[in-house]
């Protein structure tokens, strides 16, 4: 697990099996808007906030988990107090959120150029999007939200159905670029193979976009190099 520490008069520290997200805090708090506390770690009804020194609450209706099915995250929430419109907060890997964006052709040229030209430059890309939730179908998110926490059997299964559904038509936001970091000597080593010409295979349980990127920010593949995608329905075609 990673982790990340705010100076602050509590000294609070962040957690996360995922460095990313220590990331986004870290620039969310830079930007001056910095998570607090929730009131609870699982199913959580509220979430604590700091936007420039101001104590924001927002009321958490549903939190939709990453899933290597979907590559996405998100989050509906609206601020107390406040008669606005609910918000679904996603991010999540280039392709999978491309699939998910209500973009016009111009906008998606530009995305995939954006896209493209970071991960040639060796980043792991993370794309941020959203969209507001009218009355009805916040209230109709929230119901089936709660039962589908309330299930016995097929929690998971549901949940990921609802996820599907509510992260449609989303909005792009932006990108954020992360810098994978690497041994310091491992370009240097894929160079010596290279010029030995031995060959070189990287070997991940990693996804192919990350992959990708490790790839380039360590000289196996460069802007010259020939990708081909083989995508196999089970193990015994690969």
């Amino acid at each position: 697990r990673s982790k990340y520490s705010e100076n602050t008069d509590f000294n609070r520290i962040y957690e996360s099996s995922h460095p990313e997200d220590l990331a986004l805090i870290e620039l969310g708090t830079l930007s001056g808007k910095s998570f607090q506390v929730s009131n609870r770690p699982d199913n959580p009804s509220e979430y604590t906030t700091k936007h420039k020194g101001e104590e924001v609450k927002y009321s958490i209706l549903g939190v939709n988990d990453f899933s290597y099915d979907r590559k996405r995250f998100s989050i509906v929430a609206k601020p107390l107090g406040k008669d606005v419109p609910a918000y679904v907060y996603a991010k999540g890997s280039a392709v999978s959120m491309k699939s998910v964006l209500d973009m016009t052709d111009i906008e998606a040229t530009y995305y995939d150029s954006c896209v493209s030209r970071l991960q040639k430059e060796g980043y792991k890309v993370v794309v941020l999007a959203g969209k507001e939730l009218p009355k009805e179908e916040e209230e109709d998110y929230y119901k089936k939200y709660q039962s589908c926490k309330m299930s016995l059997y097929s929690q998971n299964e549901e949940l990921e159905t609802l996820a599907k559904t509510v992260e449609q038509e989303l909005k792009w936001v932006g990108v954020i670029a992360l810098e994978d970091e690497l041994r310091p000597d491992a370009s240097e080593m894929v160079q010596s193979l290279h010029q030995a010409k031995i060959k070189t295979w990287l070997v991940t349980g990693d996804n192919q976009e990350n992959a990708t990127n490790i790839s380039y920010s360590t000289n196996i593949i460069n802007e010259k190099t020939h990708l081909y995608h083989l995508k196999f329905d089970n193990a015994e075609d690969g």
